[in-house]
């Protein structure tokens, strides 16, 4: 197996319409497989336990996410680089991110744009 099929994306979002358009859109820009879940607790699981190691990780932080679950998923992720999209109204509570993010990105925002951040987060 090579070092792409063993690193795939993961993306957490509680939308499903998100997490199936950037699947299909990171399945034509990388040679990843992407790996989606609706929270932070379930790719906490898939982390630990599930024997995931993502090379990116999107997060895209809906009403139901804090920047605390955020932080949670950095803490045990701190090396594999994060894309974090979060709402104009949300975005001043995930400003002390913005740091750490290998990628910040405001709504609205397309999902190529998601893509490409992805593309050259995994690059690097």
């Amino acid at each position: 197996m090579d070092e792409v099929t063993k690193a795939p994306v993961l993306v957490v979002s509680a939308r499903w319409q998100t997490r199936a358009l950037l699947a299909g859109e990171l399945g034509e820009r990388v040679a990843r497989d992407v790996v989606s879940v609706a929270s932070v607790n379930e790719a906490l699981a898939l982390v630990k336990l599930g024997g995931v190691d993502p090379a990116v990780v999107v997060v895209d932080a809906g009403q139901s996410m804090g920047p605390a679950d955020v932080e949670r998923l950095l803490a045990a992720k701190r090396e594999v680089p994060l894309i974090l999209v979060v709402s104009r109204l949300r975005r001043d509570a995930f400003d002390g991110l913005r740091e750490r993010c290998a990628a910040y990105l405001v709504r609205p925002v397309r999902i190529g744009e998601i893509a490409r951040a992805v593309v050259g987060a995994a690059v690097k």
